[in-house]
């Protein structure tokens, strides 16, 4: 983003917030009632709890690639910059992650496929049904056995070594190790070098490599123990969104106010795990390569990655080029945008210390909304304008000539309004998170009231 932009930016912040800040109070016809029950909440508890959780989903949530040499080696101020720069982008566009994330479980599933040929989504998922069900209908036998052993005695013929040991028996295949998931993430975020040069192996190094293949498949254990170490961290925030989306769905469940700022980290929770569900598989904070051999000569005129030293830039870790992987990035950029959006646009109706401020809210949640749409539609609607010859044979007359006659101004309201929407985005993205905390300086006492739990523990 250049700095004319970023200026505009600020511009536009600066012309809205002041007139916000002076704004009259609402007067004490609420909707809401002011009367306090129950146990009560510290103010300062509202925005530590809101926090922390942000901090959850944008830094210890974020499975960031493998860093370079340089970083990895170096002082941990290169370290912990490169955190912060992924914490930025989560806070400003946190659907940027989860298209991140979409983008390395495509080119893992890839991998994954390397060394099974003939598979597909369809037969994998339905052999993995089948054998989930093979042994939940194995243990249901055990357990019976084990029921009548205990019910009818040894008379019954009843074998008592069911009852020894009830337990799920884990299915080993007996060929040879294949390639994970877990391989095709690390390969995604340039985990695996070549050994003599140094380079970032990529896709295209696994294929037709069966050699490179098998090398990899003995990896497994090196990844775990690399990555091993932060899953304490990793489960302590998972833990700590859970919780926090547990306490804003209990207080609306109990008609008591959900905060903007709660609004706005429950968005940044909701982002985080799906986040997470398409990282399940990667590796977790890795911060050194795994060295293998190629078996081929350091000349080798194959493509390559990255020297190791420098590392590869975020966002751009040996993703596919491919349409497949471009369609599913954009399709999952503007779905968690919806979904963010959607749940902002959920606060429609609360309280706000000022009208400016409420009518500031809608008009922002609604351009968070309305830019991911305009933005989703662009690459269609440019497509329709730059048709070959094959693909406008195959689209009827009538509709062809309305392409034709509006191609034009298609394409000029396409390269014209891309821009302004990414800047209307972030201010809106930047007005949200100031007026969540604006909030904060004239809340409703019934904001302070705590969830009664014991509502929910069943009792005579």
């Amino acid at each position: 983003m250049s700095m004319k932009q970023l200026k505009l930016i600020l511009a536009i912040l600066l012309y809205y917030i002041p007139p916000v800040l002076n704004a009259p109070l609402p007067s004490d016809d609420s909707d809401y009632s002011l009367s306090a029950t129950g146990n009560r909440r510290l103010f300062w508890s509202i925005p530590w709890s809101c926090l922390v959780t942000i901090v959850a989903c944008t830094w210890l949530s974020v499975h960031p690639d493998v860093p370079g040499r340089k970083i990895s080696n170096g002082h941990w101020g290169a370290m912990f910059l490169e955190r912060a720069k992924l914490m930025g982008i989560a806070v400003l566009a946190p659907e940027l992650i989860v298209a991140w994330a979409a983008g390395q479980l495509f080119i893992a599933w890839k991998v994954y496929c390397l060394d099974k040929p003939d598979i597909s989504i369809r037969s994998h998922m339905k052999q993995k049904i089948c054998h989930l069900w093979e042994q939940i209908r194995h243990v249901c036998e055990k357990i019976h056995h084990c029921c009548c052993y205990l019910w009818k005695g040894k008379d019954q013929g009843t074998d008592q070594g069911a009852c020894q040991n009830i337990a799920l028996d884990v299915h080993r295949d007996t060929d040879e190790l294949k390639l994970t998931m877990t391989h095709g993430f690390f390969l995604s975020m340039g985990g695996f070098c070549e050994e003599r040069t140094g380079k970032i192996l990529v896709q295209e190094d696994l294929e037709g490599n069966d050699d490179l293949i098998r090398d990899l498949v003995q990896t497994n254990e090196s990844i775990q123990d690399k990555s091993k170490a932060n899953a304490f961290s990793k489960t302590v925030s998972m833990l700590q969104i859970a919780w926090f989306i547990t306490q804003c769905i209990a207080r609306v469940n109990q008609h008591l106010p959900v905060t903007l700022l709660e609004v706005t980290a429950l968005a940044f929770a909701v982002s985080s795990i799906i986040a997470s569900l398409l990282w399940l598989y990667k590796p977790f904070n890795v911060r050194y390569h795994i060295e293998v051999k190629t078996g081929r000569s350091p000349f080798d005129p194959g493509r390559w990655g990255r020297k190791i030293d420098g590392g590869i830039p975020q966002f751009a870790t040996m993703t596919d080029d491919s349409e497949d992987a471009e369609d599913l990035r954009m399709a999952a950029v503007v779905a968690a945008g919806l979904l963010f959006g959607a749940i902002h646009c959920a606060a429609w109706s609360s309280s706000f210390p000022s009208y400016a401020e409420k009518m500031l809210w809608r008009f922002s949640s609604v351009a968070v909304v309305v830019a991911l749409v305009v933005y989703g539609f662009m690459p269609w609607i440019y497509l329709l304008t730059t048709l070959t010859p094959e693909g406008r044979s195959a689209i009827s007359k009538t509709r062809l000539l309305l392409v034709d006659s509006i191609k034009g101004g298609i394409q000029k309201f396409t390269e014209v309004m891309f821009r302004p929407l990414v800047i209307a985005y972030i201010a809106a993205r930047i007005i949200l998170i100031v007026l969540a905390f604006m909030q904060l300086r004239s809340l409703l006492p019934l904001s302070l009231d705590t969830v009664q739990w014991t509502t929910y523990i069943p009792h005579i």
